[in-house]
């Protein structure tokens, strides 16, 4: 992409902050039981507010949930993991996002109710009290369940999830450029790819860029040959350089 290939610390620490949200949804380790015991409690995490006195890894937590929700799939089971409400098991989107919380009181269920509680005999059973309600019983028949556990994937349903995936999916991405082969190739010398990646960005510090940052007052190429010195000029037309390459 024209780059070193360096990357954003910033962006580097939202993804490994991604794999500790997933932690969260699924519960799968100690560290986080202690959150949905003691920081999540009855709630939902995915309704929890950033005010308070928080943390400053919790809160940078709670503010990455809205760009990783773009990310996750949520794969109707039994229904006895997933909230109601507040996940977004609903086409990537919650009851509550789509419809509001008038549909919480219509329903008559409970606000911590899970989406096993409207499956009856495997089949979806929405009360039908509201043309919301009626809505929402026709959204959910193209929406599988099964005997078997819900499950949360990133991106892809089945595929394993991975630092490297979150990375991807969350920094900001240029276009290729053509050129990348040359210099970036297996058996490069690090100092002479480094020197051609300059060049080829127009990055050299030669004497046309020197004289237009004010930093030389003549820009004639230093191996005397009377031409304007410029990355150019010194790799194709130089006598002097011909020599070399």
């Amino acid at each position: 992409e024209g780059g070193l290939g360096i990357k954003d610390l910033r962006k580097w620490n939202e993804a490994l902050l991604v794999k500790r949200i997933l932690d969260v949804l699924k519960e799968q380790s100690l560290w986080a039981k202690w959150c949905h015991a003691y920081l999540i409690y009855r709630s939902n995490f995915l309704a929890l507010t950033t005010g308070g006195l928080l943390s400053w890894t919790w809160k940078r937590i709670l503010l990455l949930r809205p760009l990783v929700k773009e990310h996750l799939k949520y794969i109707c089971g039994n229904g006895e993991s997933f909230s109601l409400w507040n996940d977004p098991w609903l086409h990537r989107e919650s009851v509550h996002a789509l419809y509001g919380h008038r549909v919480i009181y219509d329903t008559g269920l409970s606000k911590v109710a899970s989406v096993s509680d409207i499956l009856s005999g495997g089949e979806w059973s929405w009360p039908q009290t509201s043309a919301d309600l009626i809505d929402l019983q026709q959204r959910v028949q193209v929406i599988p369940n099964s005997t078997r556990p819900d499950s949360i994937h990133w991106d892809k349903a089945r595929e394993s999830f991975t630092t490297s995936k979150a990375w991807q999916a969350l920094r900001h991405r240029s276009s290729e450029v053509a050129w990348h082969c040359v210099v970036w190739h297996p058996h490069r010398i690090p100092k002479h790819a480094f020197i051609l990646w300059l060049a080829l960005r127009g990055a050299l510090k030669t004497r046309d860029i020197l004289l237009e940052s004010g930093y030389t007052q003549n820009a004639l190429c230093v191996f005397s040959c009377g031409d304007i010195e410029s990355s150019t000029h010194l790799f194709f037309h130089c006598p002097y350089t011909a020599n070399i390459w």
